[in-house]
């Protein structure tokens, strides 16, 4: 009998803790996913931020992940062209203006360099994510279809759990 009550003491917890461990893991992919969307949005708005150091690592690993922003429902934003269109013209005026005005020769040529390879990446990862979006979005079609087959056979087995209106 003890022996019994401790065993579904020990798998309550362990599946309690199955449960927290799923819900904190829920909270940090939705923190995650809201993160990259600051990021998009935060370098569109300031370009000038991704001269910094590690600015541009972070930019590029978001964007070859996002060809599109939702903005509202049906609304969206596309990112890549919306970075051609209003992150580049400032970053080339800001590699324009590395090299005129400076008394330090040295901070403009680091600058300029900065924000050549700025450039380059910005149009390099436009590239590849055209080029890589189609097998991500195929593993992310895969994934939804596994998933909504384990629903139905998840409601198939247990039809009370769904709404009389549905059934």
């Amino acid at each position: 009998m003890r022996d019994s009550l401790a065993h579904i003491t020990l798998v309550t917890a362990k599946l309690c803790h199955c449960v927290i461990f799923t819900s904190q893991r829920a909270r940090d992919l939705a923190n995650v996913t809201s993160y990259r969307e600051w990021v998009l949005l935060g370098y569109l708005v300031c370009p000038d931020e991704l001269l910094r150091v590690n600015s541009i690592d972070i930019a590029m690993v978001v964007l070859k992940e996002n060809l599109i922003h939702t903005v509202f429902r049906d609304e969206y934003a596309l990112l890549h062209e919306d970075y051609q269109l209003y992150v580049l013209p400032r970053i080339l005026e800001l590699k324009k203006m590395a090299k005129c005005g400076r008394t330090k020769q040295r901070e403009a040529d680091l600058e300029y360099s900065v924000a050549k390879h700025v450039e380059k990446m910005i149009s390099e990862v436009h590239e590849q994510s055209l080029l890589s979006f189609d097998a991500i979005h195929h593993e992310r079609r895969i994934l939804l279809k596994q998933e909504i087959g384990r629903m139905v056979l998840f409601f198939t087995d247990q039809p009370s759990l769904l709404a009389p209106n549905i059934q």
